[in-house]
């Protein structure tokens, strides 16, 4: 079998507040940027097999089988793709659980991706439009991502706002800051956080941008 991912686009419109989320981790008959087109049905059989077992495809950070975020509680096909629900573990001292809901509810990250192996005969490649057809896989997780090659998936619901300057700190380190990055950042805003020299270098810089970019309001 040959593992793969498969990148989506999603907008992000809003997080419960216990976390939930629900939209599509993968849609049909949309090219990615590698080529590779889902078909309908292709996750027909994985799903069956999941629900005799009592499993879910894992809800992961970045394909990192370290980083299990969340948990997905209802996943189906319907005309347009995967279809799915779940929920993040927020507040259970799970650091990336916390990043992936600020940056989620700040729309800094856009993309979920599929991460499945396909069985033999699960995929052909057709020669005259140059792209593989998948029409079968084995879904082992959908992830949370950064960069979308996809630009076609979404996820739909998510209510939750920032209730006060401690709950807006305490969000700030979940998505990576320390605490004095944060309170310069609360307090002064970005130029603060520059002037104080506690961006080092240029990717740190790079990362800190990124970061700031999730919580701008929208």
């Amino acid at each position: 079998m040959n593992h793969k991912t498969f990148n989506c686009a999603l907008e992000v419109k809003g997080v419960t507040d216990e976390g939930r989320f629900s939209g599509y981790g993968s849609v049909f008959n949309n090219v990615d940027l590698h080529k590779d087109i889902i078909l309908p049905g292709a996750f027909s059989e994985s799903l069956s097999r999941h629900e005799k077992a009592g499993t879910m495809p894992a809800m992961l950070w970045q394909h990192s089988m370290r980083d299990v975020v969340g948990l997905y509680d209802k996943m189906s096909e319907d005309d347009h793709g995967l279809m799915l629900s779940g929920e993040l573990f927020i507040n259970d001292n799970i650091p990336e659980a916390d990043k992936a809901y600020t940056l989620m509810k700040r729309k800094a990250v856009r993309g979920m991706s599929i991460g499945f192996n396909i069985p033999k005969g699960g995929e052909t490649y057709n020669k005259e439009d140059e792209v593989w057809e998948i029409k079968e896989v084995d879904l082992v997780e959908v992830s949370i991502v950064t960069y979308p090659a996809n630009p076609q998936a979404q996820i739909a619901t998510v209510k939750a706002a920032l209730e006060s300057k401690t709950e807006f700190e305490r969000l700030l380190r979940h998505a990576g800051f320390s605490r004095s990055q944060a309170k310069s950042l609360m307090f002064g805003g970005y130029d603060a956080l520059i002037e104080k020299r506690q961006v080092d270098d240029h990717s740190e810089l790079e990362d800190f941008q990124n970061l700031i970019r999730a919580i701008k309001p929208t």
